[in-house]
């Protein structure tokens, strides 16, 4: 059977029809202002976790600042907690603003282990044509990168310094548009997919970045020398006192044996020569 040349001519039109609509979803959006770069995921900073010694999040709602506590050691590029507060479990980040109060390690260690370990995917880039309003701004806006949900700025423990923008979610949700370390003068600027987790990490409220002692069981409290205290201990005030209204002594005191205790002499107690003050007339007259 001859395949007629109209229909092979249809055939390969359709396919290359496909063929582009596939690509153009697969990257991104191409036109006159930016440029799609076939890529793989690739490592979005080149840094690690330790090397981060200070960081601002700011968000429509909230500028917050933390900085890592104790002095930074040379050398290895980490910065070491302090031994003394080590010792005694404070956290090694802080909050310095809007609040001054010790920070939550959970918090800050997840956002900069998905900043240090992350990936950037399907980066293309746009011709920045410097107009507040002009062609750039719209395809930003696109994205949400005219107005980013956060911006997170890093300061490295050698002093340099790293910035990303968040901005909306991707078609599919599995990662949020972002640009890193971006600047107005830069002639073009690279967009990009980073995780979506990264938008929860900067996006937590106040109270989950602040630090939370746990504080002991109220069941039972730990002496100095490690002993447990039963919080159902009898205490003092709930000893019955005695008749006269006093309460019983030891017959030591200050662990001097045989000295006696101060008070008056309960009935049948004798005397220091034998006899008993308690004793009748009577009874005394029949004694020899």
């Amino acid at each position: 059977m001859k395949i007629q040349r109209n229909t092979l001519i249809l055939a390969l039109v359709a396919f290359g029809l496909a063929s582009g609509i596939y690509i153009q979803q697969r990257l991104a959006v191409t036109d006159s202002l930016g440029e799609v770069r076939v890529e793989g995921a690739e490592p979005l900073f080149d840094f690690d976790e330790a090397d981060v010694v200070q960081f601002t999040i700011n968000r429509p709602d909230l500028s917050l600042s933390l900085k890592k506590q104790g002095p930074a050691s040379t050398g290895d590029a980490v910065a070491d907690l302090d031994a003394e507060a080590a010792a005694l479990g404070q956290p090694d980040w802080a909050i310095t603003a809007p609040e001054q109060i010790p920070a939550s390690d959970g918090a800050v260690a997840f956002l900069l282990n998905l900043l240090a370990t992350g990936d950037r995917h399907e980066s293309f880039t746009l011709a920045n044509d410097g107009q507040p309003k002009g062609p750039t701004q719209q395809r930003l806006a696109e994205f949400g990168l005219d107005q980013p949900i956060a911006q997170v700025d890093l300061t490295l423990v050698d002093g340099t310094t790293h910035k990303l923008l968040l901005g909306n979610s991707n078609f599919d949700n599995s990662g949020i548009y972002a640009v890193q370390d971006v600047d107005p003068s830069y002639e073009e600027i690279e967009i990009f997919w980073v995780n979506s987790s990264l938008g929860p990490a900067m996006l937590r409220p106040l109270e989950e970045w602040r630090y939370t002692a746990e504080l002991p069981d109220d069941s039972e409290v730990t002496t100095t020398d490690g002993a447990a205290e039963n919080s159902d201990a009898i205490e003092p005030s709930e000893l019955a006192p005695l008749d006269g209204g006093e309460l019983a002594l030891p017959s030591t005191v200050d662990g001097l044996p045989g000295q006696a205790a101060t008070g008056p002499a309960a009935d049948g107690d004798l005397a220091p020569d034998g006899s008993s003050d308690n004793l009748t007339e009577e009874e005394k007259s029949s004694q020899p």
